[in-house]
């Protein structure tokens, strides 16, 4: 079975800042109910880099693995994807757009 969603808001900051962020997937916990144990290779986000660590929900906690599949610096996203938990494979890709009041429109789908 196939699900598609693609939240989007926008947020406070130009997309040059949110782009650094998306960058770095050590970083991804501070923006995802995540916590990053690892990411090899360590360093920028690149096509074939791998992240792993854990949440939590339901009492217990879940671990989670992702890959890197596809960088795109010109159109600001990444693409990426990961293993949940009970077998679930999800691919997502997060992006940023510029918006004409200097925020940022963040996509995530």
């Amino acid at each position: 079975m196939a699900l598609s969603v693609c939240p989007a808001d926008a947020a406070a900051a130009p997309v040059e800042r949110v782009w650094a962020l998306l960058m770095q997937p050590v970083q991804y916990g501070h923006f995802w109910d995540f916590t990053v144990e690892g990411v090899e290779p360590e360093g920028a986000a690149a096509a074939g880099q791998r992240f792993f660590g854990w949440t939590r929900a339901f009492g217990r906690r879940w671990r989670i693995e992702g890959e890197i599949t596809e960088v795109n610096a010109a159109h600001h996203y990444v693409v990426f994807r990961m293993t949940l938990p009970l077998g679930v494979v999800s691919t997502n890709r997060i992006g940023a757009e510029r918006m004409d009041d200097g925020r940022s429109l963040l996509r995530f789908g």
